[in-house]
């Protein structure tokens, strides 16, 4: 019988990344954040907070959890 596994990571954006890459070192955060915009930042100016994962068993036509972890990165 098959099993799934699910990842999933949570971030926030990196403001210090970003500043530093931008030229925007010493700025508040605010002013950082302003400069990344409303879209969603790239890849690379995230900071992941927190890794989870799920292992489930498939059968019958139903998944069974098998096991979830999740870590806290910060």
């Amino acid at each position: 019988m098959p099993h799934v596994i699910a990842w999933d990571l949570e971030t926030i954006p990196d403001i210090s990344g970003f500043a530093l890459a931008n030229d925007l070192v010493g700025k508040s955060p605010d002013e950082v954040r302003r400069a990344m915009g409303d879209k969603f930042p790239k890849h690379i100016y995230h900071e992941i907070i927190c890794i989870g994962a799920l292992i489930a068993h498939h059968e019958n036509d139903q998944l069974d959890r098998r096991c979830t972890w999740g870590s806290t990165c910060r």
